[in-house]
């Protein structure tokens, strides 16, 4: 780094001009509204693959209004989902996390609910986690940054 800054640091800037792009003075909008406005871009997103695979697995509030919610079952088995998935197919657990955490906020959104027995919908979440994951990992979510 020394030999470095020994060979730049006698020779002018090449860009020697103070224009600023975006001065702070000109910015009206805080960090807050940033990050809000982002957030309801985003969550207006769905996936067609996403809402259909967990439809499969809970129903619509028209069909089991009685039935409990399935976000809070995912909520309960998330880590159990996570770990197993992972050991069964090598995938990060954050990726794998990020997955369910998709699946919990579009059972939030759909009002799914339980359709069968906990044991089923165990099995069936997991292999939609399974399934979405790879979706997922190779791009066909918009969402996932590696």
């Amino acid at each position: 780094m020394d030999e470095l800054m020994g060979e730049i640091g006698q020779k002018a800037p090449a860009l020697r001009t103070r224009s600023k792009i975006e001065p702070l003075s000109s910015v009206k909008l805080t960090l807050g509204e940033y990050y809000q406005r982002k957030k309801l871009v985003y969550s207006d997103e769905s996936s067609p693959a996403l809402d259909g695979q967990l439809s499969r697995v809970f129903a619509l509030p028209e069909e089991a209004a009685r039935r409990s919610k399935a976000n809070g079952f995912l909520r309960k088995y998330r880590k159990d989902l996570v770990r197993h998935v992972s050991s069964a197919t090598g995938q990060h657990r954050y990726l794998l996390d990020h997955v369910v955490r998709e699946m919990i906020e579009r059972a939030t959104v759909k009002d799914l609910r339980m359709s069968g027995t906990p044991r089923d919908a165990l099995l069936g979440s997991a292999i939609v986690l399974t399934s979405l994951s790879s979706q997922f990992l190779y791009g066909a979510h918009p969402n996932y940054h590696r």
